[in-house]
């Protein structure tokens, strides 16, 4: 089963930051290649959102609050859904 994603704008506007950032503190290239891995990591969420765990805010809403890592070490996201 396929699902909807929808990004919010502060989502969209993290991800532009945060690809601004590696820009001027890595490189346009680690940006570049960043920026497709964190789109291919949401696009995954289509597919299998179930194999993520349950974000540890997830007590503190009134809705089933998920967590998806991305990255390594120093350079780790979290994408909420």
């Amino acid at each position: 089963m396929k699902y909807h994603l929808i990004l919010t704008r502060q989502a969209l506007g993290d991800r532009d930051d945060a690809y601004n950032w590696y820009c001027e503190h890595y490189s346009e290239n680690f940006a570049n290649r960043w920026y497709v891995g964190l789109a291919e990591a949401i696009e995954s969420l289509r597919d299998n959102p179930s194999r993520c765990h349950r974000a540890h805010e997830d007590m503190h809403v009134t809705f089933d609050l998920y967590e998806l890592l991305f990255g390594r070490k120093s350079n780790k996201h979290r994408i909420l859904f």
